[in-house]
C-alpha cells in the first residue's frame, strides 16, 4: 500500500503538471491554459471527449429533512452544496444548499419535483402534492405592473383589485371593457363589453349585457341574455337568449330559454319558461310555462297566463287570465276572459268577458260575449249564456234556488201573463235526451284536437237512458206565439251553433195565472150556482102556497 506521503507527492506532481497558477485565479486542466480572467477557479478548458472536459462530481449524501443538519453534522457552512439521494420527509433527490438554518433545494427547471414554478410551465407535477401558493398564514397575491390585481385570502376568498371603476368583478376576455362605475360583476367572454355606467349590474355568460351602456341594477345569466340592453333598469334575465332584444324596458323578469326574447321597450313583464312571452311587446304581462303568451307578434297587456301554451297566440288581447295547460290557447284579440283548467277556453279567439272553469270547459265558437261554461267539458254556445256541466251530468242541485226579484228595480209592470189560454196549448211529454248527439252538435265547430277532448273516456249511456218529463221547446214557442204571449221561459236558437232550451221555473208564472183564472171561473160558477139555488128555493116557496 502506498504511504500517505507518496500519495501527497503524486498529487502535487500532478497539480504542478496540469495547473497554471496566477496571482488572481486558478485553472485546472490538461493543457495548461490560463483560467479566464473573470473566474476565481476554472475547471477544464479542452474539447468535448477530452479528459479535461469531464464534469464536477458534488458530494452525495442522504439528507433526512430540510431542517436537519444530518448527516453533515453541526457547524455547516452557509452555501455548502450537496446532492441528496434520499426521498424522505420533505426532501427528494436533487441538489441542495445550506442557507444557514435549513437545506434549500435547487430548481431543476421544468422537470418533476422542481421547487419552483417555471414561466414556460411545469411537467411531472402531482395533484395533491405540488401546488402554487403559500404554506404559512399569508394570502396569495397576483400582480401586474407591480400592482396587486388578484388575491386568494387565507379564508379562501377571491379578491379582485384595481378594476375599471370601484368594486367591480370582471372575468373573461372583454368583460366590462369600458365599465367605470361601481358594483358591476361581468363574468364571461365580452360580458358587459360596452358597459360604461352600469351600477350594480351582474352579467354571467357569453356576451351577457353586451350592449348595456347606462342601464343599472340589471342581472343577466345565460348565453346572450340581455344582449341588446342599453338603458333599461332593474331587469332580470336567466337563460339562453332570454330578453335578448330588450333595449330600455324596465323591471322585467325572464327565466328560461328565449323568454321575453323579442321585448324591446316595455315594462314589468314576468316570463318563466321556455319561450314564454317570446316576442311579446306589451306591458304588465305574466306568463309562466313553456310558450305561454308566445305569439309571434304581440302588444298584449295586463294578461296572466300560467301553464304550457297558455294564451299562446294572444296578439293584442288585454286583461285575460288563464291557468292550465293550453288554456285560452287560441285567444288572439279577446279581452277580459278568464279560464281555469286544461284546455279551458281553447276555442275562444276574439270573444270578450267570457268565463271557462273546468277541464276543456269551452265555447262552441270563437267570438262569444259574456258566456260562461262551468264544469268538466262544459260547452257554452251563445253569448250571455251560462252552461253548467257537460252532457254526462244527470243532476244539478244546490241547497237553495234564487233569482233577483226586487220590486225596486222592476219597471213597466203589467199583468199581461197568459194563463189557461197558453197552458192548454202545451203538450207534456216523456222522452230520452240523446246526450252524445247533443255533444256532437256542441262541438261541431271545433278543431279535431279540441273536439276529441270532449269524447275521450266518455260514456253517454247513463245520461241518455234517463226518462225525462217536460216539453218540446219548439212546441212551447209555437204555443206562446198562438196565445200572443211573449214568454221568457224559452231560449230560441240564435244561430246554427245555438240550441233551444226551456227555463222550467218560468212556467210557474203562467201556471199561477191559469190557476187564478180557473179560480175566478170557479168562484163565478159558484156564485151562479148559489144564485140559482136561491132562485129555486124562492120558486119552491111560491109553489107551496
Amino acid at each position: 500500500m502506498k504511504s500517505y506521503k507518496t500519495v501527497v507527492v503524486c498529487m502535487l506532481a500532478f497539480y504542478l503538471a496540469t495547473e497554471k497558477i496566477s496571482a488572481q485565479n486558478i485553472g485546472i486542466n490538461a493543457t495548461g491554459a490560463a483560467p479566464h480572467a473573470s473566474a476565481l477557479l476554472e475547471i477544464g478548458k479542452g474539447t468535448l471527449g477530452s479528459p479535461d472536459a469531464l464534469g464536477l462530481l458534488i458530494p452525495r449524501v442522504n439528507l433526512t429533512m430540510t431542517t436537519s443538519n444530518a448527516p453533515i453534522g453541526a457547524g455547516i457552512a452557509t452555501s455548502l452544496m450537496v446532492y441528496n439521494n434520499a426521498t424522505v420527509n420533505d426532501v427528494t433527490p436533487g441538489y441542495y444548499y445550506w442557507n444557514g438554518t435549513a437545506w434549500v433545494r435547487f430548481s431543476t427547471g421544468s422537470g418533476g419535483g422542481s421547487a419552483g414554478w417555471e414561466v414556460l410551465g411545469n411537467t411531472g407535477t402531482v395533484s395533491g402534492t405540488n401546488f402554487l401558493g403559500t404554506i404559512d398564514n399569508q394570502a396569495l397575491d397576483i400582480r401586474t405592473n407591480n400592482t396587486v390585481k388578484l388575491r386568494v385570502t387565507t379564508k379562501g376568498q377571491l379578491e379582485i383589485f384595481d378594476t375599471p371603476g370601484p368594486n367591480n368583478i370582471l372575468i373573461g376576455e372583454g368583460a366590462g371593457e369600458s365599465q367605470t362605475t361601481w358594483g358591476a360583476t361581468f363574468i364571461g367572454h365580452n360580458s358587459g363589453f360596452n358597459s360604461t355606467n352600469c351600477d350594480g349590474c351582474t352579467g354571467v355568460g357569453h356576451r351577457t349585457l353586451y350592449s348595456n351602456i347606462t342601464g343599472d341594477y340589471n342581472t343577466a345569466l345565460g348565453y346572450n341574455s340581455l344582449y341588446t340592453q342599453t338603458s333599461g333598469l332593474s331587469n332580470v334575465a336567466v337563460g339562453y337568449y332570454s330578453m335578448f332584444s330588450n333595449q330600455n324596458g324596465d323591471r322585467n323578469v325572464a327565466v328560461g330559454r328565449e323568454a321575453l326574447n323579442g321585448l324591446t321597450a316595455r315594462d314589468e313583464n314576468v316570463a318563466v319558461g321556455f319561450e314564454a312571452l317570446l316576442l311579446n311587446c306589451g306591458d304588465y304581462n305574466t306568463a309562466v310555462g313553456a310558450m305561454a303568451l308566445n305569439s309571434t307578434v304581440s302588444t298584449a297587456t295586463f294578461n296572466t297566463a300560467v301553464g304550457k301554451n297558455a294564451l299562446r297566440y294572444t296578439t293584442s288581447g288585454i286583461y285575460n287570465s288563464g291557468l292550465g295547460s293550453n288554456v285560452l290557447n287560441g285567444n288572439t284579440t279577446g279581452r277580459n276572459n278568464s279560464a281555469i283548467g286544461n284546455m279551458a277556453g281553447f276555442v275562444n279567439s276574439t270573444g270578450n268577458y267570457n268565463t271557462f272553469l273546468g277541464n276543456v270547459a269551452d265555447a262552441a265558437t270563437a267570438a262569444l260575449i259574456n258566456a260562461t261554461a262551468l264544469g268538466n267539458g262544459a260547452i257554452v254556445n251563445d253569448s250571455d249564456k251560462v252552461r253548467i256541466g257537460n252532457t254526462s251530468v244527470t243532476v244539478v242541485e244546490g241547497p237553495v234556488i234564487y233569482t233577483v226579484s226586487d220590486g225596486r228595480f222592476k219597471e213597466n209592470i203589467t199583468e199581461e201573463v197568459k194563463g189557461l189560454e197558453f197552458i192548454k196549448l202545451l203538450r207534456p211529454v216523456v222522452y230520452n235526451f240523446n246526450t252524445k248527439t247533443f255533444e256532437e252538435f256542441l262541438t261541431k265547430s271545433m278543431t279535431g284536437d279540441a273536439r276529441s277532448k270532449h269524447f275521450e273516456g266518455r260514456d253517454f249511456t247513463r245520461s241518455t237512458s234517463i226518462r225525462q218529463s217536460g216539453f218540446i221547446a219548439q212546441e212551447v214557442e209555437k204555443a206562446a206565439r198562438e196565445a200572443g204571449y211573449d214568454f221568457n221561459g224559452i231560449h230560441k236558437a240564435e244561430n246554427e251553433t245555438d240550441n233551444y232550451s226551456l227555463a222550467y221555473s218560468e212556467f210557474v208564472v203562467p201556471l199561477v195565472k191559469a190557476v187564478q183564472e180557473q179560480q175566478a171561473l170557479i168562484e163565478s160558477q159558484q156564485k151562479q150556482i148559489a144564485d140559482l139555488k136561491r132562485a129555486m128555493e124562492s120558486f119552491s116557496v111560491q109553489l107551496s102556497k
